[in-house]
């Protein structure tokens, strides 16, 4: 159950731990609120009988949205936290449920911070009617209450048997937000950028930007497209032969390949992109094990700043990161 216990900085003098209360009856999540000096100042029980729950940690102010799936009830339910208090106790602000959801995980949800410092929850589903995504979005002023669900992406023809949500993040090149998706239609498979805005209603969808993967998907498997914080993407591609090498190609918004990540082809557990692009790759073969070789212990990172001055902004020259303080990737779920 290792796995299941998470850190979160949640404020700049405590840092949250989540872990499952009871593993051997429940997914119900616990809480722990640590101090710089290592003590546990306050505990807490999230949402009882409420599972897969997940932290995104707020973009501006110190605090955080908890999100958790009933399966019973088929509803997200989440509730927003403020700061921690002197003694490290944290106190929800607001909650409330999504109904209607059928499937809760990382292809078929996610969950991303929105620039006037709130929440965006990103759900899909497939039904006789069609296939849809829709948005939530939870102000930062609570007493404003959620706007949505909104429609950004709406498919009638009937054809489509699953949806994959990449992520989801503010729109750099442009004004809003964006998520990547996958959907399957048969033995057909296509890649896209659905763009939206916060203020958006029911039925203004716009059609998705369709993403030419061909030469990808010739080579390698697409496991995993994650946001550049200048703009574009970089895609994560398995190698189809036995050794499954993993490499990773940089795509502007419009999904044309424009440089390699700068990391040599090898078999990757793990990678994420830093706030200034660096992207930051654990080899299979890392260990925390003590050997001669391995530094007595130390995990083998490996890093590119290759695309560090990547940008598909307009004038941008990829210095800072788009936004008022710089975005980080905002893959929460």
């Amino acid at each position: 159950m290792i796995d299941k216990i998470k850190v979160h900085a949640i404020s700049d003098g405590f840092v949250l731990i989540t872990y499952f209360c009871n593993p051997s009856t429940n997914d119900d999540t616990c809480g722990s609120v640590i101090n710089w000096s290592g003590f546990e100042v306050f505990t807490f029980t999230f949402e009882s009988l409420c599972s897969d729950g997940k932290i995104v940690e707020s973009l501006y102010d110190k605090g955080f949205l908890y999100v958790c799936y009933k399966s019973a009830t088929k509803e997200i339910f989440w509730a927003t936290y403020g700061s921690p208090d002197n003694n490290g106790a944290v106190s929800v602000i607001s909650s409330n449920t999504i109904t209607s959801i059928d499937t809760f995980n990382s292809d078929t949800t996610n969950i991303f911070t929105t620039e006037d410092g709130g929440y965006c929850i990103v759900t899909s589903s497939i039904t006789t009617s069609g296939a849809s995504i829709l948005t939530t979005f939870i102000q930062k002023d609570s007493t404003m209450g959620t706007r949505g669900p909104f429609t950004i992406y709406q498919d009638n023809s009937n054809t489509i048997t699953k949806i994959r949500i990449y992520e989801c993040n503010i729109a750099y090149q442009s004004s809003g937000y964006n998520c990547v998706i996958q959907t399957t239609s048969g033995t057909q498979v296509t890649y896209s950028e659905v763009d939206f805005l916060s203020n958006l209603s029911n039925g203004n969808t716009v059609a998705p930007k369709i993403f030419d993967f061909t030469t990808l998907t010739a080579i390698g498997i697409i496991t995993d497209i994650q946001p550049l914080n200048f703009g574009g993407y970089v895609v994560i591609i398995r190698d189809r032969t036995s050794n499954g090498n993993v490499f990773g190609k940089a795509i502007d918004n419009n999904g044309r390949i424009i440089e390699d990540w700068g990391l040599t082809e090898q078999f990757y557990t793990y990678d994420f992109v830093l706030p200034n692009n660096t992207i930051v790759a654990i080899p299979q073969g890392a260990s925390n094990i003590g050997t001669i070789q391995n530094n007595n212990g130390g995990i083998t990172i490996l890093s590119t700043d290759q695309l560090t001055t990547f940008s598909t902004v307009d004038g941008g020259n990829g210095l800072a990161p788009g936004g008022p303080g710089g975005y980080g990737s905002s893959k929460y779920l």
